[in-house]
């Protein structure tokens, strides 16, 4: 997939079909509206911002569902000819939408251009599907737009996805991305305390801009270097040792190797529990013994494992 940061250094003159928004996650609602500018058959963009409005008009906001380098990754698995990256500011957002669309207009050619149904952009958010629909028939390009993608019967939406990540409620999450939810960063060193506990974890430095579901012990799957490894995850400050910001900290089952400076991917499966404070050493490696035992049960009916 290309990668294009802005519009001047766009390549190529040829009409494509262009899927515009935030995309964070890309979801299933997302993947359903790229699936359908692929499929018209001319050569399929998205544009998307960085960093996102959300992150710069001040809405409140718990956190990214994956950080730009993760966004992209998931586009270009979706078969995408390229991705357009627009800076974001607060001039951006000030611009009236159709100054907006005739800087788009001076580059691309577009044959349709597609949003979700509830898209706006532009001063006051003018720029809703009513404005593009007149916008298109001025210009040429056709518009599509498309239904909410349900999920248990109900839209799947970024904001469902985070209310069920902080409810701890993975399957719920999972549900609407359309696959698990993930956190990456480098192993960097911690305090040696699971490793004295005979537990050790690989502290996972995840960026601060994104989500952390709620607080607690997970199963999961850490992809790294050396392969793929079913994983206990432990999110939180650790009250029984209390950390100073919140810790992502993987203990891989049967894995011995070194992992300090390489990369490493968490899926998250299920919520095993929520983080506990302990009375002493001894009671948090009796309940890690038994976090050990359910995850290796619930393994048992996993297939591949």
């Amino acid at each position: 997939m290309q990668i294009v940061r802005g519009l001047a250094d766009f390549p190529g003159s040829e009409p494509l079909a262009l899927a515009m928004g935030a995309f964070d996650g890309v979801h299933r609602g997302h993947q359903a509206l790229l699936r359908s500018a692929l499929a018209t058959g001319q050569p399929a963009w998205a544009l998307t911002f960085d960093p996102l409005p959300r992150q710069v008009l001040g809405h409140p906001t718990e956190g990214l569902l994956t950080t730009l380098e993760e966004r992209l990754e998931l586009l270009a698995d979706l078969g995408l000819t390229g991705t357009i990256i627009l800076p974001f500011n607060r001039e951006v957002a000030q611009q009236e939408p159709e100054d907006f669309l005739a800087q788009l207009l001076q580059v691309l050619r577009l044959h349709s251009l597609w949003v979700g149904h509830d898209f706006a952009l532009g001063r006051a958010r003018r720029g809703d599907v009513a404005f593009l629909q007149q916008h298109a028939l001025r210009h040429g390009y056709q518009l599509h737009t498309l239904a909410p993608v349900l999920w248990e019967g109900q839209p799947v939406h970024s904001s469902r996805i985070r209310r069920a990540l902080l409810a701890g409620d993975l399957r719920e999450a999972n549900g609407c991305l359309g696959y698990p939810y993930r956190l990456r960063g480098p192993v960097g060193h911690g305090d040696g305390r699971g490793r004295q506990l005979g537990f050790p974890t690989a502290n996972v430095q995840v960026p601060a801009e994104r989500l952390l579901p709620a607080y607690g012990v997970y199963l999961g799957l850490a992809h790294t270097p050396l392969g793929a490894f079913p994983t206990l995850i432990n999110l939180g400050v650790r009250p029984t040792y209390p950390a100073a910001a919140p810790l992502v900290e993987a203990y891989l089952l049967d894995f011995s190797a070194d992992l300090y400076g390489t990369t490493v991917t968490l899926d998250l499966w299920q919520r095993l529990r929520p983080e506990l404070r302990f009375s002493s050493a001894q009671e948090l490696c009796a309940q890690m013994e038994r976090d050990l035992a359910q995850a290796r049960e619930l393994l048992k009916h996993t297939p591949g494992f």
